[in-house]
């Protein structure tokens, strides 16, 4: 079984009794009108806007926050009740599901609200425990903190492909693993993960400012791997 990049790695801590037991005490304290029936399940985007005014930019950098079990629900509430302002955000709201790694999403303007956001959640989530994400790279590895802290990850979603970073950047890693001869013929694995803006040193965006890449030549190897992918093509519907 193939299991979609967005749920790696799955969180297996989020799928005990203990927490489903808190999940139900913490769930009964938001209100009815967002409270999630028994087996429903809902995105909650706390500045009332499902998408952002800066949606229209081709690239958009966004930012993981991956709370542990034993932290989601408090950590979760001290950023709400915190977080205040013209921010753009939003969090998985549901009776179970939570193995899914990526549920606290912020989405930034631009490269430097991306730093500011990333200022502005550390004192907040500071003594929380943390977990692991594919798919993403630690701000340090982009040069956006100085060390690795934990907690943070960092995606850049291609907007013109109507996908979200973590899916392309796994499906594009699937389908990398499965052609690396045809890759070698046509340039190099290198060379054509750096034009798809995926690094080869972490499992980040390979640029900073990738509103100078070949958006042609990307679109053209993305609906060679829909074409070649069921699960990614799937998944782009």
């Amino acid at each position: 079984m193939i299991i979609h990049p967005a749920n790696l790695p799955l969180q297996r801590d989020f799928d005990t009794a203990a927490f489903r037991a808190r999940t139900q005490a913490w769930l009964s304290a938001f209100p009815a009108t967002i409270r999630p029936e028994r087996g429903d399940a809902m995105w909650i985007y706390p500045g009332g806007a499902k998408h952002s005014s800066h949606a229209r930019l081709a690239w958009g950098w966004k930012l993981y926050l991956c709370l542990s079990a034993a932290s989601y629900w408090p950590g979760l509430v001290r950023l709400i009740c915190r977080l205040k302002g013209n921010l753009h955000w939003k969090f998985y709201l549901g009776s179970t599901g939570y193995r899914r790694p990526d549920k606290i999403i912020f989405y930034a303007r631009d490269l430097r609200h991306l730093g500011s956001l990333i200022q502005r959640l550390r004192p907040l989530i500071r003594g929380y425990g943390y977990h692991a994400l594919r798919f993403a790279a630690v701000p340090s590895e982009l040069g956006l903190e100085r060390r690795p802290l934990g907690g943070l990850f960092v995606g850049c979603d291609p907007r013109f492909l109507k996908t979200s970073w973590r899916t392309y950047r796994g499906f594009c890693e699937m389908w990398a693993a499965k052609n690396r001869e045809r890759l070698e013929s046509s340039g190099g694995e290198t060379a054509w993960f750096r034009r798809m803006n995926l690094s080869t040193e972490h499992e980040g965006p390979a640029t900073l400012h990738p509103a100078t890449l070949d958006r042609t030549f990307i679109v053209r190897n993305w609906r060679t791997i829909l074409s070649e992918e069921p699960l990614a093509a799937r998944a782009h519907q």
